[in-house]
């Protein structure tokens, strides 16, 4: 995670594919987003390759919409270039 101000960015989320499907990769997610709320963020970006329907799907289930589409942004040495959707989070005012 990168935070600047009142924005954080998720840089890299990872689970190892034997603990996968687990709950895990919504643990981390939920567990960075309340470090964020601590610090004050009031959003949270990222972006997610269009062809990776799992990770959408786990970002989708912590409430992030899409709010933004690269063209071609993941290089893929064996086929096309990947479209990256942009998701927000939006976690309001920071509260006392």
């Amino acid at each position: 995670m990168r935070q600047a101000g009142d924005e954080a960015e998720v840089l890299t989320l990872a689970v190892l594919p034997d603990a996968r499907r687990r709950g895990r990769g919504l643990a981390l997610m939920q567990t960075a987003l309340a470090a964020c709320r601590a610090r004050g963020v009031q959003q949270v970006f990222l972006e997610v390759a269009a062809d990776n329907e799992a990770a959408q799907a786990l970002y989708h289930a912590v409430g992030m919409i899409e709010t933004g589409h690269r063209r071609g942004y993941y290089a893929r040495g064996d086929g096309p270039a990947v479209d990256a959707l942009i998701l927000t989070l939006n976690l309001g005012p920071a509260l006392p």
